[in-house]
């Protein structure tokens, strides 16, 4: 028998173009920083993939590395940047990056190398729906049947926990990308990678457009606005046993917050000092340190005392 291999070559639209890619890849490189999940779950082991964070072996976790079967792809690094020469020693015959933060020089040095693929049209530079890329990689291995079969079957996954859980859906949820970086959480706006938590019916904290720096992006939360992440649920995807730590130290900030509070106060700013007592008070109550959060209260007190509101200082008072 005999095959056409332009029947077997595959044309994939992405947002960069158009690729052709030979069937079948046998030397799958991953760019991209998740995209060794979708790869293995399809049953193609990469020759290499790329370390994100948290250091595990083969850059590869723990709900993944069974798939692997015994194999050690090399792990890449974008520290300084895509490792363009390492990667083209390794002679790939497919480069998969569509949650890699690939530019459009990127992908022409990439595809220099060997066939690539990015992410969708529409797609930023990282992020886009979990669904999108699982059938973008689908499509590149000629495997787009299992790429539906497998978004199935976690969609159904989280559908039936939800239906376990429908007390969820009265509940709000925030998600953050892990501790706090130069003083500043990393927080994910609704639709930011954020739909593990709507598939299971908690309502996305609305609003950290405005903190995000460009669109596509994370918001930017500094300690005095920690207030707008508030929710019934926040998960942090911490790296480690420390950086979980670090965020529950709200005792540390809200002291800070009040200290700041009474310069201001003093330096005759007194409604920047009304903002940082409140946002004292509510650290300091997440806390659970009520003498700080009292303390923060009646600071709030005296000011608007002095204000002239009488009411409103009694009720910050008691």
């Amino acid at each position: 028998l005999v095959v056409s291999t332009a029947r077997l070559n595959r044309l994939v639209a992405h947002r960069y173009g158009e690729t052709t890619v030979p069937a079948p890849p046998e030397r799958v490189v991953s760019v991209g920083v998740t995209e060794q999940d979708i790869l293995l779950e399809l049953g193609v082991v990469p020759v290499a993939v790329t370390e994100w964070y948290g250091e595990q072996p083969s850059a590869t976790w723990p709900w993944a590395r069974p798939l692997l079967d015994g194999a050690e792809p090399e792990v890449l690094s974008v520290a300084d940047g895509f490792e363009f020469e390492r990667i083209a020693t390794l002679e790939p015959d497919l480069i998969v990056g569509t949650n890699a933060g690939m530019t459009k020089r990127d992908y022409e040095l990439f595809s220099a190398i060997a066939p690539t693929i990015t992410s969708i049209h529409g797609a930023t530079q990282y992020f886009s729906p979990w669904q999108d890329q699982t059938l973008q990689v689908a499509r590149a291995l000629g495997r787009e049947a299992d790429g539906e079969a497998l978004v199935d079957r976690v969609e159904q996954a989280y559908a039936d926990v939800a239906a376990a859980h429908p007390e969820w859906a009265e509940m709000s949820a925030t998600f953050s990308q892990g501790g706090p970086y130069d003083g500043q959480l990393y927080v994910y706006p609704v639709g930011l990678s954020t739909e593990f938590l709507s598939m299971l019916g908690f309502t996305l904290t609305p609003g950290l457009e405005p903190y995000a720096p460009e669109e596509g992006s994370q918001a930017e939360i500094s300690a005095e606005n920690v207030d707008l992440i508030d929710a019934d649920v926040i998960v942090f995807a911490t790296e480690s046993k420390a950086m979980f730590d670090e965020l529950q130290d709200f005792r540390r900030k809200g002291n800070a917050l009040n200290n700041l509070g009474v310069r201001l106060y003093y330096e005759g700013r007194w409604e920047e000092a009304l903002d940082a007592y409140r946002a004292g008070g509510e650290a300091l109550q997440r806390a659970g340190d009520v003498i700080g959060e009292g303390m923060a209260a009646l600071n709030e007190g005296e000011i608007v005392s002095d204000q002239g509101h009488y009411e409103r200082a009694e009720e910050a008072f008691r």
